[in-house]
This record gives structure tokens, sequence and C-alpha cells, in this order.
């Protein structure tokens, strides 16, 4: 199993308590946004489901990333719609919580959403539906990241509806 993990990661001892140890470590510690815990941080609900994940070309690009979370219950496979609603409004609440140092505002995209921007990057987290969407680009990039999102919420929309998404951008 050691050999599947990607370079230079490793197996902890058995004596881990996964996240938790984390918690102590300085290391750790400042990836978390705003001060924030590890504890608080682990309060997401995981995604089982990527549904879509295109990463920037080294931080000067566009990220873009659409997920379904898992079923709590189950943790088999994507929540159904309803509960998937439910869980990214959770996420987004705490989103609002881990990056209040950032002071995230309405973004008024999709169903509902959330906008900040920190030293390096525009970010917008919002659903549409079921699917929590992620933007992440650089705050003078054209297109903004605003554009990117209104783009994304709409071929997300056309999708769930079963049609063919046209959305382009510019």
């Amino acid at each position: 199993m050691t050999a599947e993990l990607p370079a230079g990661w490793k197996r902890t001892d058995s004596k881990s308590v996964g996240w938790r140890d984390a918690a102590t470590s300085e290391e750790f510690a400042k990836y978390l946004p705003c001060a924030a815990t590890a504890q608080e941080s682990a309060e997401r609900h995981g995604y089982g489901s990527i549904v879509f994940d295109a990463p920037g070309n080294g931080g000067d690009g566009i990220d873009l990333t659409l997920s379904v979370p898992r079923s709590p219950g189950t943790l088999d496979g994507p929540a159904p719609k309803a509960e998937a609603v439910s869980l990214v409004e959770e996420n987004l609440t705490l989103y609002r919580k881990l990056y209040d140092c950032y002071n995230p505002k309405n973004a008024g995209i999709g169903d509902s959403s959330i906008v900040f921007t920190t030293e390096r990057f525009t970010h917008i987290i919002m659903r549409v539906g079921p699917v929590e969407v992620a933007v992440n680009g650089v705050p003078d990039g054209r297109p903004t990241a605003e554009e990117w999102a209104r783009v994304m919420a709409e071929r997300v929309r056309a999708a769930l509806d079963g049609k063919k998404p046209t959305a382009r951008v510019g």
C-alpha cells in the first residue's frame, strides 16, 4: 500500500489519530486560514465525488473544482439531491467562518455563494443545485474569477437540467 502513495508521502505509525495529530503541528497550522483550528477545518463535509477538477497553471491561471458531497450516513457515493444541497449549504456556512479574516461577501452567483480575496487569489465558492463549485483565480486575471464562476454556474445548471452546457467565457 505504501508504494501507491504519492512521492514524498509516508504511512503514519499505528499510534496516529489522523487529523487530531495535525492540530498540534506547527507545519499544518500554517496552512489553516485565518487562525482556524484543525478541528474547525475538519468539520467540512467531505467529497467522494469530484466531478471535475482543473488546476490552474502554476498559480497564474484559474482553478475550477466541481464536487458533490458524500452522504455522511453511508459514505456510499454522492448524497441524494436534497441532502447534498443541505451539506453544501453547511459547507458555505463553515467557509464564511473559516475565512472570516478575508471578509467573505455574498457573490450573487449560483444558488448561494461567497467571494473573498486572499494575498494571491480571488476565491468563489458556490452552490448550484447539489453541486459545490470552487473557482480560484488571480485577482487581476482576465477573464476574472467572477466571470469564470458565472460561466460555471450556467454550465452546471444546464447539465443538471439535462441540457448540453453551452456557456462560454468571453
